[in-house]
C-alpha cells in the first residue's frame, strides 16, 4: 500500500497502521510533505514502520531540502512506478 502526503503533518500519518493492517506500506512525500524527509524526521517517521520513504525529487529541490538518509529522492518517471506497483493508493 502506498501512501501519499503533501502536507508537512506528521500527525496525519497515526492513521496509517489501521489503514494498512499487516500490509507491506511505502510512504510518497510529494508537496510540502518533503519537509518530513529531512534527516531532523527520520525517527518520528520510522515509528510508522514504513518499508520505503520516498520524496518527489523537484519538491525537494523548489524547497532547497536534502532528504535523509531514511528518504529515497523520487523523480517523476519513480512516481509513476511507485503508483503502478502498489494495489492501493491512499492520500493522507
Amino acid at each position: 500500500m502506498l501512501f501519499l502526503l503533501d502536507k508537512a503533518e506528521a500527525g496525519a500519518l497515526r492513521v496509517v497502521p489501521f489503514l494498512a493492517g499487516d500490509a507491506d506500506k511505502e510512504l510518497l512525500l510529494i508537496g510540502d510533505g518533503v519537509y518530513l524527509a529531512r534527516e531532523a524526521m527520520a525517527s518520528r517517521l520510522a515509528e510508522w514502520n514504513f518499508d520505503g520513504v520516498h520524496a518527489e525529487a523537484q519538491a525537494l529541490a523548489e524547497r532547497g531540502i536534502e532528504p535523509g538518509g531514511h528518504c529515497a529522492t523520487a523523480e517523476m518517471p519513480d512516481i509513476v512506478d511507485l503508483v503502478l506497483e502498489h494495489g492501493k493508493v491512499l492520500s493522507l
